[in-house]
């Protein structure tokens, strides 16, 4: 089933083969990689609970119950689960440079932003052509107004590394904005949202961009159709009735 891309299920047989025999790590391993795909944090975190009680010697189960912190929003924990991983020999270069990733997420998500470029920077000299670091360093920065040109040049390679990626290009198009590259920021924009249409970040950030291009009646059509798909963004609320852009 697994090997058939059928996961779940696939994720109900290893679960049931857990029922007669709990001592087997591979079948621990493999219900974690798919309930990971399937993006099913909750089950990620009782699952790998529940293996460490059983392997607490198996670095990747620290690493795959952090990852699900993370998502879980549960930052301190999903840093105490990526430091303990570390702690273990970790033959694979990739699993490492993902852990120092994910520990770079969850310090930004902590606000320590120092503590936060020192991981990802780790995670880089590892392997430079992580695309989920590259994207996500790029875009902090560009939040922060730190270190654009770096900013630019990583999120450049992500998007040469991984092309059509909405999310990649959305951050390219940030990025040329911050750095006041409006025309560029433009295109990028347009190829976001040729990738993923239902995006109400881009639409804002289109917005942004016809804005300081001097086309108010575009970047209000744009804002508004942002606010259309989520109406919670407080800031995008006030462009449009300021009919302004404002940070």
């Amino acid at each position: 089933m697994f090997q058939n891309k059928q996961f779940s299920e696939a994720e109900k047989a290893y679960q049931e083969a857990l029922k007669y025999n709990k001592n087997i790590y591979a079948i621990w391993e493999q219900l974690l990689r798919i309930q990971l795909s399937l993006n099913n944090f909750k089950a990620v975190i009782s699952t790998g609970e529940e293996a460490l009680s059983y392997f607490p010697n198996q670095y990747l189960l620290y690493f795959y119950t952090a990852a699900a912190y993370v998502q879980s929003k549960n930052y301190q924990q999903a840093i105490n689960y990526f430091n303990t991983a570390l702690n273990f020999e970790i033959e694979s270069k990739d699993t490492q440079a993902q852990i120092y990733g994910g520990l770079g997420d969850a310090y930004q998500a902590q606000k320590k932003y120092k503590e936060s470029a020192t991981f990802y920077d780790k995670a880089l000299s590892i392997n430079p052509n992580d695309v989920v670091v590259l994207n996500n360093y790029a875009y902090y920065l560009s939040l922060r107004n730190e270190e654009l040109l770096k900013a630019e040049k990583m999120s450049a390679l992500a998007n040469k590394l991984e092309p059509n990626n909405a999310s990649f290009e959305d951050t390219y198009a940030f990025i040329f904005f911050k750095i006041e590259k409006y025309f560029e920021a433009k295109v990028w924009i347009f190829k976001a949202i040729a990738h993923n249409p239902n995006s109400p970040t881009q639409y804002e950030h289109l917005g942004d961009i016809y804005f300081k291009l001097g086309d108010t009646e575009s970047a209000l059509e744009n804002w508004k159709k942002s606010f259309a798909l989520d109406g919670s963004n407080a800031l995008l609320k006030r462009k449009i009735d300021e009919k302004k852009y404002t940070e």
